[in-house]
């Protein structure tokens, strides 16, 4: 991964980061993300029974990480305010009901720092 700050920057990380991914994998595809400086791994616990009944269990902040091994889960997460924390919720529920995985499913959400919190992106984890 690399940080392009500006479009000139962009067009030279691009062309090192396909060279790369071609060399090493043997496909040059990648994609963009905006960066955040400070962001957060947050997660939202569920318990689905795989008919469309799903439950979230609250947040944790799952952030201090070695090794993409986490290390402390902080519940609930000191990052997400009360009037975030509801709505993330509601709406990691809203996603498990459509897709209706079985067991205890987890959503990640990336939060990071710009005006306030600011919620990136969620990955299920089915």
């Amino acid at each position: 991964m690399e940080v392009a700050r500006d479009r000139a920057e962009l067009r030279e990380v691009y062309r090192r980061t396909t060279a790369l991914a071609r060399q090493v994998f043997g496909n040059g595809d990648v994609y963009l993300e905006r960066f955040v400086p400070v962001a957060r791994h947050v997660e939202v616990q569920l318990l689905g029974d795989g008919t469309g009944t799903v439950v979230h269990l609250g947040e944790r902040d799952c952030s201090l990480q070695r090794r993409n091994q986490k290390l402390v889960e902080e519940a609930p997460s000191p990052l997400v305010p009360k009037s975030v924390r509801a709505r993330l919720g509601d709406l990691a529920v809203a996603g498990a009901r459509h897709i209706r995985p079985p067991g205890g499913p987890g959503v990640r959400v990336d939060f990071g720092y710009a005006q306030g919190v600011l919620p990136r992106r969620g990955h299920p984890r089915w």
